[in-house]
């Protein structure tokens, strides 16, 4: 038993992750460690059609941050992975990224009611990263106006209109560094209200 839970130690210490699927419960039971990386996580569907926003929109917003001194990067799943790897790199990007960002576009419309439905994968990534960050680390957006699923409506999402790129870029950047302000400004009260000292905000983006 010692000799395992030293393995697991060592595994956590070096960063190494399972090269196996592992339920995210298990993941962050296991693997999880209390730091993050300057980076944000996008959870988005890969379609063709997604292409562009990614890269004409989400990722250049992302990189147009520099926080706590350092230049963000947008991080999403590689599909070129097998199905194994990319579960472990789902739950490891949401847990050890700076933040979340969630495309929760309007993927279709179900052919016997009408109601639009949201990409399933996307929705897999809503759900884990809400069971294990804070909701002021998670930001979803949308460019459609559908009526919104109950079960998230309530967390922060933003409607983006896509058609307008270098306007999309600009308030989608603005809106995640006011995210970021509000992160620092939660973790900052939990440190004080812990006795700890409080970490000054980050002021980089004006």
């Amino acid at each position: 038993m010692r000799g395992r839970h030293w393995r697991a130690l060592r595994i956590q210490s070096f960063g190494v992750l399972p090269s196996s699927a592992m339920h995210p419960n298990a993941y962050l039971r296991t693997y999880w460690r209390p730091d993050v990386r300057p980076e944000i996580f996008v959870a988005m569907s890969f379609a063709e059609a997604y292409k562009r926003r990614y890269a004409q929109v989400i990722e250049p917003a992302i990189r147009a941050i520099t926080y706590h001194g350092r230049t963000l990067a947008a991080r999403r799943v590689d599909l070129s992975k097998t199905g194994d790897s990319i579960l472990s790199d789902i739950v490891d990007g949401v847990a050890h990224s700076t933040m979340v960002l969630c495309d929760v576009s309007t993927v279709g419309h179900d052919s016997k009611t009408g109601h639009a439905y949201r990409n399933g994968n996307v929705m897999y990534e809503v759900g884990v990263a809400l069971a294990c960050r804070q909701p002021s680390e998670v930001l979803l957006i949308r460019d459609d106006r559908d009526k919104f699923l109950f079960d998230v409506s309530v967390i922060p999402h933003m409607h983006i209109d896509f058609t307008d790129e270098a306007t999309a870029c600009r308030a989608l950047s603005e809106e995640l560094v006011a995210r970021l302000r509000e992160v620092d400004r939660v973790m900052d009260t939990n440190r004080t209200h812990g006795g700890g000292q409080p970490r000054s905000l980050a002021r980089d983006n004006n």
